[in-house]
């Protein structure tokens, strides 16, 4: 549960924020307390060149 709490939800949460995630790399460079008492993460996202689908473009 612990994990889940203070690590995978901030991560999707943080994920979901991006503007497109297709063709990038995200790595989790730090994880630290926020002051409401959730967890902030700080991320690096990088451009990989292995875009996906755009809008409209899958099936």
């Amino acid at each position: 549960m612990l994990l889940e709490t203070h690590l995978i939800n901030p991560l999707a949460r943080a994920l979901f924020d991006q503007e497109r995630l297709a063709g990038t790399a995200v790595t989790v460079t730090g994880v630290r307390p926020a002051a409401d008492g959730t967890v902030a993460l700080d991320l690096r996202v990088v451009r990989t060149g292995a875009a996906g689908p755009g809008p409209g473009g899958g099936r």
